[in-house]
C-alpha cells in the first residue's frame, strides 16, 4: 500500500431543512458538513453520522448514549465529532474501531463500544513473499469492499463494470451483514448482481453461492434461479445419500433454512409425480396412436420409449427439450383440456431459461418456483 496520504473522499448528502427567512416554513435542500471520519487502511471517508445511524444498527448502537461517552467526542475546526479506524493490523477482524479522544499514549486499547477489542504488540515473524502477497490481496479486497459499502450506505451508485468476480459481491454482502445494514442496501445489491451477471463478460456465478446471497438480502428475484437448480439437483440425486450429494455440490443444505429445505423437497416430489404421470400417459398414447410411426429419430425415440429413459441418457439435463418435442408432437391430436395437455403445459412452465445464464440452460425444467409470499424461506415480519 502507498505510504503517501490520500485525499479524503466526501460523501456529500443533502438534507431537508426549514427556511428561517420565511414566515411559513418551506422545505429546501441544504448541504450539511460531515461529522464523521472513517479511515480504512489508507483511505479516508468523510460522512454524516445521521445517515450511518439510520442505515446501520452497528452505528446506531455504537453512537448511542449507552456506548458513546461525551468525553470521547472529538472537537476541532474540521467539525469531525466521531472517528473510526481500521488499520492493516486489524484487517482480519474486518471491523471498524472507534478512536478515543484523546488517544492515551499508554493505552492498550483504542476502541469503545461493542466493537472494543484488546490490542497487543506484534511479535510475529516477518512475512515471507507469498504471505505478503496474500496479505496485500486481502487489504485490497477489504478496502474495495468498504468503499462500495459506504457508497451504498450513502445512497451512491456503484459501477457494476468494476466487478470482476462474484466474490466481490459476496464480500459486499458480508460487510453489510457485519454492520447490520442489509435492509438498507439489499435493493442496491440485488440490482448490482443482475447488472453484473448480464453485462460483465466471463462473470461466473454458481447456483449455491447465488442462493446464499439471495437468502442474505431476501431477494425474491435472485433466489428463483438457484431454486430451480436446487430442485433439479434433488430430483437427479434423490436416493438414500442425496443429503451428502447435495452438500458436496456446495448447497447450504443441512445448515440452510428448514423452510427452504422442506419447500424444495415438496416441489421436487411434485415434479417427480408430474413426470411419472406424463410418462404413463405418453406411453399409453403412443401405444394406441398411429402417430408413433413414420417420424424422425428423436420424435420416434420420445414416443416409443419411456420419458424416464431420456433422463438416464448421456445428456440427462434435457427435459425441457424433450417435453417440448412431446408437446409439439402430441398436442395437435389431443382434445382441448386433455389431462396430458395440462400436465405438459404445467411441466413446461417458465421453461425459457432462468436469469443467470452462466449456470443454467433452457433445456432444464424451470417449473419449480415459490408460489406464494409465505413460501419464501424468510419471514418479512422479522427484523434482519
Amino acid at each position: 500500500m502507498s505510504s503517501e496520504p490520500k485525499s479524503p473522499v466526501y460523501f456529500v448528502q443533502y438534507f431537508k431543512r426549514s427556511s428561517p427567512e420565511l414566515k411559513k416554513p418551506s422545505i429546501r435542500l441544504t448541504v450539511l458538513p460531515p461529522d464523521m471520519e472513517i479511515t480504512v487502511v489508507d483511505d479516508v471517508y468523510l460522512l454524516h453520522s445521521t445517515t450511518l445511524r439510520e442505515c446501520s444498527r452497528f452505528f446506531e448502537t455504537s453512537l448511542s448514549v449507552t456506548w458513546w461517552k461525551p468525553e470521547n467526542t472529538h472537537s476541532g475546526p474540521d467539525g469531525i465529532k466521531y472517528r473510526y479506524n481500521l488499520d492493516s493490523k486489524d484487517i482480519g477482524a474486518n471491523l471498524l474501531s472507534a478512536v478515543l479522544r484523546p488517544v492515551p499514549a499508554t493505552a492498550t486499547s483504542s476502541t469503545i463500544g461493542p466493537e472494543a477489542a484488546m490490542r497487543s504488540e506484534d511479535h510475529s515473524e516477518p512475512e515471507t513473499e507469498p504471505e505478503l502477497e496474500d496479505s496485500n490481496k486481502m487489504l485490497s479486497a477489504v478496502t474495495q469492499a468498504y468503499q462500495r459499502f459506504l457508497r451504498l450506505l450513502c445512497r451512491k451508485r456503484c459501477d457494476f463494470r468494476q466487478f470482476h468476480e462474484f466474490r466481490e459481491l459476496e464480500d459486499l454482502v458480508q460487510l453489510a451483514d457485519l454492520y447490520c445494514a442489509l435492509p438498507a442496501v439489499s435493493v442496491a445489491i440485488e440490482q448490482l448482481t443482475i447488472l453484473v451477471s448480464l453485462n460483465v463478460e466471463a462473470f461466473q456465478i454458481d447456483a449455491p453461492s447465488l442462493m446464499c446471497v439471495a437468502l442474505k438480502i431476501r431477494s425474491k428475484l435472485l433466489i428463483s434461479a438457484p431454486f430451480v437448480r436446487l430442485v433439479n439437483d434433488i430430483i437427479y440425486t434423490y436416493d438414500e445419500q442425496f443429503d451428502e450429494k447435495l452438500q458436496r455440490m456446495g448447497w447450504p443444505w443441512l445448515e440452510g433454512p428448514v423452510k427452504l429445505r422442506d419447500y424444495a423437497m415438496r416441489e421436487a416430489f411434485r415434479i417427480m409425480q408430474l413426470r411419472a404421470r406424463i410418462d404413463r400417459a405418453v406411453t399409453k398414447f403412443a401405444a394406441r396412436s398411429s402417430i408413433s410411426n413414420g417420424f424422425g429419430t428423436s420424435a420416434g425415440y420420445v414416443m416409443s420409449n419411456s420419458v424416464v429413459n431420456i433422463w438416464e441418457s448421456s445428456t440427462p439435463r434435457n427435459e425441457g427439450t424433450a417435453y417440448r418435442a412431446i408437446y409439439d408432437l402430441i398436442n395437435p391430436h389431443l382434445t382441448t383440456g386433455h389431462e396430458l395437455e395440462k400436465d405438459l403445459i404445467s411441466i413446461m412452465e417458465n421453461n425459457i431459461g432462468v436469469m443467470v445464464s452462466s449456470y443454467s440452460s433452457k433445456e432444464e425444467l424451470s417449473c419449480a418456483k415459490f408460489r406464494h409470499d409465505i413460501d419464501y424461506p424468510w419471514d418479512d415480519s422479522e427484523d434482519w
